[in-house]
Formats: C-alpha cells, sequence, structure tokens
C-alpha cells in the first residue's frame, strides 16, 4: 500500500496522520460520547451516528480541505447532498466486514474514510480493499489510527472491507462528498 493519491485502478487518496492532534481528540470524544440510542443499525452488521462536533466539520468542510479535493480529483466538490453530515461507522467484533461493492448506488462521488481505531494489528482485520473488479484485489489499506482513504465513487470502484476479529471494533468517521 502506498499513500499518496493513486489514479488506478480508480481515483483514491491516502493519508497518514491526517486529521490533526486536537481535531483528532475531538473527532474521538465526539464518538466516545455517543450513547448506544445516538446509532443505528445497518442491515449488513455495522451501526452508524452522526458527527456534530462544530471543530471537527469547520476542519472536514473548511476552504483548504475542499481545494485539495479538487486539485487531487481534478473537479469541483461539494458536501453531500445525501449525507451532509460526517457519520461514525462502528463495526463490532467479529464482523462480517463488507463483501466487494461499489457504493454506485449512493448517490455520492467521494467518500473519505478516517480511522479511530486504537491497537490495530494484522491480526485484528477491518482492513479496506481496493479492487481491480469484484474479486481481483489491488491494494489493502490497513485501518491504521488517524489514517485517510478517500474513494472516488462509480460502478468500476470496486471495493470491500475485511472482516474483523474478536477483541478489535473497526471505528471510522465517512465523509461523503458530491462533484459540482
Amino acid at each position: 500500500m502506498t499513500t499518496g493519491y493513486q489514479a488506478t485502478p480508480f481515483q483514491h487518496w491516502i493519508a497518514d496522520d491526517f486529521l490533526p492532534t486536537a481535531i483528532l481528540a475531538r473527532a474521538e470524544n465526539a464518538f466516545a460520547g455517543l450513547g448506544d440510542a445516538d446509532f443505528l443499525p445497518h442491515p449488513t452488521g455495522y451501526r452508524f451516528g452522526v458527527c456534530r462536533d462544530v471543530e471537527v466539520l469547520k476542519f472536514l468542510y473548511s476552504s483548504e480541505m475542499k481545494s485539495r479535493l479538487e486539485s487531487l480529483f481534478g473537479r469541483k466538490v461539494k458536501r453531500s447532498s445525501r449525507y451532509p453530515v460526517p457519520q461514525y461507522y462502528d463495526y463490532p467484533e467479529n464482523s462480517n466486514g463488507l463483501p466487494p461493492h461499489t457504493d454506485a448506488d449512493e448517490k455520492r462521488d467521494l467518500a473519505m474514510i478516517i480511522y479511530l481505531n486504537e491497537d490495530w494489528s494484522s491480526a485484528s482485520g477491518g482492513e479496506l480493499v481496493v479492487m481491480n473488479s469484484p474479486v481481483d484485489v489491488a491494494t489493502t489499506i490497513a485501518p491504521l489510527k488517524n489514517r485517510m482513504a478517500c474513494l472516488e465513487l462509480h460502478p468500476g470502484a470496486w471495493h470491500a472491507v475485511r472482516p474483523t476479529a474478536a477483541g478489535f471494533r473497526r471505528r471510522t468517521l465517512i465523509v461523503d462528498w458530491d462533484f459540482v
């Protein structure tokens, strides 16, 4: 896995130490502060809740972030109309992950995944798998704390999430964008 911008098999950007320390701490505290009633179940087994921390939102939707995305992906972007607020995804221990999919039916163009995991190891599972096709792995992205992966979503943008092991919960903050 290489950090930075990658054009193949579809456009994606990977960055380590993505959030500034203070913003990372706020994002983690906001996630930890959510109770069971703040989450909704997803049919595939994880649960999701929204991020409402104003400072985290200011950073994620800053003009600098927008400009960086536009420069990398070569198109103007705006906050997602379908998912206008970032969501926390919480995969339980021993989750099934997600099978190969494209999210093309989700009506969003970019998905930014920021990992908030503690103590990940290769035995933990939960890796993001970028694929050439539904059966051909191009690269695997370890869900290291404060790593960000931003994927362009379209019918050929195959990706998956590997199952999680006992003792590991995959925790992410997802920020969605639309092309203008």
